[in-house]
């Protein structure tokens, strides 16, 4: 089964929320830009399905990405991840700003 996750934090940086997530999870980023996601966004795909996104809470139209999580500012999507309790603890041990906002299986 995969899940798809969403996170958020309050933290309003997106260069330090990416160096939290990058060590707390293991993984690097890569620097990507899109209108559609607000601007500069970030971008980690790990062998296989799995990906993550971590975003400034702005769409294209300059209202929240996700109109109903408005209050967190850093939002971090995964994506078809077969180790979302894994993730999970991962980020409340070593992220603890990161909170679990959304969690769908498919």
């Amino acid at each position: 089964m995969r899940a798809y996750d969403l996170y958020g934090s309050k933290q309003s940086n997106l260069d330090f929320a990416r160096s939290i997530v990058e060590k707390a999870l293991g993984v690097r980023f890569t620097a990507h830009e899109s209108d559609w996601r607000g601007g500069e966004y970030f971008r980690y795909r790990r062998e296989g399905d799995e990906s993550f996104m971590l975003q400034l809470n702005v769409g294209d139209d300059d209202e929240p990405a996700e109109l109903v999580f408005p209050e967190y500012l850093v939002l971090l999507y995964i994506e078809r991840t077969t180790r979302s309790d894994e993730i999970r603890s991962l980020l409340a041990e070593r992220a603890g700003d990161f909170i679990l906002l959304k969690h769908d299986e498919l």
